[in-house]
């Protein structure tokens, strides 16, 4: 039998809505949170985690950013790393991991809908997820995740370039809330590693977080930069976002 993910319950919301941020252990139990894990681990040794770049432009730089990522929804199948094959790892892992994060979405849909806040609407079936891992010595320097460029506010147009054979559409989409579940146990301040929020409020405030086995974090993409501090060990997570869509806004005449 499979056990859910923990529901949200309302201090969460309130969190999430007011500060930007909310962080809830124990989200997913103890033995589904070892199964995740063991799956990344498994996909790391086969090779299908990719060093992580920087923004569209696909720059590596491990001074900003060391960590290996493997998107769930859209494997590489160029050939320059070894293609997905549900022979890797645990595809029900993922598979069951998945209808937690779509039942996660419909939770914020369901909760953001009853109350005022000024959150995008979430788009059903636009949501990003990945397998992270830093190793030791990882880290991710202070960012946004929302990149803003152009006064885009991280909006991008849906579809293909003309370059790639043109089929842009006429909506939008942007990161939302991101999201992070953490899958290594016993993890201690001493190890590093933890998940830093800077106070949009008050620039000199911070949060840290230790990226705990089961814990789940929730923040808003466009509000609040964060970083990961140095690990000393190897830390693996589920990182991934939820999106908003909108019609494409005219070009001024």
């Amino acid at each position: 039998m499979v056990v859910a993910a923990t529901a949200l319950d309302a201090r969460a919301i309130d969190a999430l809505c007011t500060r930007g941020f909310a962080k809830i252990p124990h989200w997913m139990p103890e033995h589904r949170t070892a199964e995740v894990l063991m799956d990344v681990l498994e996909l790391d040794r086969t090779g299908l985690l990719a060093e992580c770049s920087l923004g569209r432009e696909g720059k590596i730089d491990t001074r900003v950013r060391r960590s290996r990522m493997l998107d769930l929804y859209n494997w590489d199948l160029s050939g320059s790393r070894t293609v997905h094959s549900n022979a890797c790892g645990s595809p029900d892992t993922r598979f069951e991991l998945c209808k937690s994060i779509s039942s996660l979405q419909d939770q914020l849909s369901t909760a953001f809908a009853s109350r005022s806040t000024h959150i995008e609407k979430l788009a059903p079936f636009h949501t990003e997820t990945h397998y992270l891992s830093y190793p030791d010595g990882g880290h991710y320097r202070r960012h946004l995740d929302v990149a803003v460029q152009n006064d885009s506010r991280g909006w991008s147009r849906m579809g293909r370039a003309v370059s790639d054979g043109g089929s842009f559409s006429g909506s939008e989409a942007r990161r939302t809330i991101s999201f992070l579940l953490y899958l290594n146990p016993g993890w201690e301040e001493s190890m590093g590693g933890a998940l830093r929020i800077f106070d949009d409020r008050d620039g000199d405030r911070t949060f840290d977080i230790l990226p705990e086995a089961g814990t789940l974090v929730l923040f808003d993409s466009c509000r609040l930069e964060h970083e990961v501090r140095p690990t000393l060990r190897s830390r693996q997570c589920v990182v991934g976002w939820f999106k908003s869509v909108r019609e494409r806004e005219a070009a001024p005449s």
